[in-house]
């Protein structure tokens, strides 16, 4: 892994300069720059932020912004070799056999088969004579009965099944990450006049880096703003149960058609 992280907090130190001060100036939660410094790329929100974070962090210090942002992506793409080699060698050390299970499946059968036809052959004397339909007995014909009445539809009415369905408009550029029941739903930047629609069970998280660029409805009800322009939100979580904390009260409570 190359160590942009590290670079970065030397020359940040050559300089005499806190990460209070570079967080105050660019308005970058420190959170993000510490984990910057120290490598932990996975805690940074999404690439397009980490690469906005770089370039601020790297322009404060007054470093060539796109030299850093080099740095960058080299970083990237080592780990993304290293991924895939593990993948690979993973691969490689447990094969598995498809032609050795196909045998032992078509042996098993077979032998299956022959347990079972030896069991009918050596059974077959010993076998009791079919059991003979008893006799039919004539009765009187009885008046028929009428069938019964229809009975009222049963009370038991099943349970509607509830979900959450969330449809996001886009007005500014944003990155959006949103999880649906604990499955990654999408990942990406939406540009103005993009469109987003999720449906869950249970849950949705949502992460945000311009919370203010977007505005949603949840179940075809109009839903409050995440936050202000440029305002990066993390594990907004909406279920079933604060469905209603998230849906803007109205007098009339008219829908959103």
């Amino acid at each position: 892994m190359i160590p942009i992280g590290q670079d970065l907090k030397r020359e940040r130190e050559l300089r005499g300069i806190s990460l209070k001060e570079i967080a105050e100036f660019t308005k970058i939660n420190i959170r993000f720059l510490r984990a910057l410094e120290e490598d932990q790329l996975d805690l940074l929100p999404g690439k397009f932020f980490t690469r906005g974070i770089i370039r601020g962090y790297a322009k404060y210090l007054g470093l060539e912004e796109e030299s850093v942002l080099n740095k960058y992506h080299d970083a990237l793409q080592i780990l993304d070799k290293n991924e895939k080699e593990e993948e690979k060698t993973f691969s490689k050390s447990s094969p598995i056999n498809i032609r050795n299970v196909i045998r032992i499946a078509a042996f098993g059968a077979a032998v299956i088969a022959v347990l079972v036809a030896l069991f009918f052959i050596f059974r077959g004397e010993e076998a009791p004579p079919p059991i003979q339909p008893p006799p039919t007995e004539t009765t009187p014909q009885r008046e028929a009965i009428p069938p019964p009445t229809e009975t009222e539809p049963s009370e038991e009415i099943a349970e509607e099944i509830q979900e959450l369905n969330l449809d996001i408009a886009f007005h500014y550029e944003t990155w959006i990450q949103v999880y649906a029941d604990g499955e990654l739903i999408y990942e990406g930047i939406k540009l103005p006049g993009g469109k987003l629609q999720v449906i869950a069970r249970k849950e949705l998280v949502i992460d945000v880096g311009n919370a203010g660029g977007l505005t949603y409805t949840l179940n075809n009800q109009r839903g409050k703003l995440f936050g202000l322009l440029g305002a990066v939100k993390k594990n907004i979580r909406i279920t079933l149960d604060n469905l209603d904390d998230f849906i803007v009260e109205s007098d009339n409570n008219d829908q959103v058609t």
